[in-house]
């Protein structure tokens, strides 16, 4: 099942890096992927530019621990951060 995670606000796409990082360190072992997107280079860039949206597809036994993961690291965060998370055509 893929979950999108989406970050808001000002350093939106380096939060997005820091809590990618943090659910890795998680080794949650029901995640089979975890990306953050990114669109291809623009003329005259050399690489693809980080988007705040991170991809998660895992199996359903996993949602509770990928949500308790998520709340552990905006709790831990220095600095207020808003997620959305979107299941298909389900977001909070």
């Amino acid at each position: 099942m893929p979950i999108v995670i989406e970050v808001v606000g000002d350093s939106a796409v380096e939060e997005t890096t820091d809590l990618r990082e943090w659910i890795h360190s998680e080794r949650i072992p029901e995640i089979e992927s975890l990306k953050q997107d990114s669109e291809p280079p623009k003329p005259g860039e050399q690489g693809p530019t980080l988007l705040a949206l991170l991809t998660v597809v895992l199996s359903s036994s996993a949602v509770v621990k990928l949500a308790e993961s998520v709340h552990v690291w905006i709790t831990a965060s220095r600095r207020p951060v808003k997620i959305k998370i979107t299941d298909g055509d389900r977001s909070i």
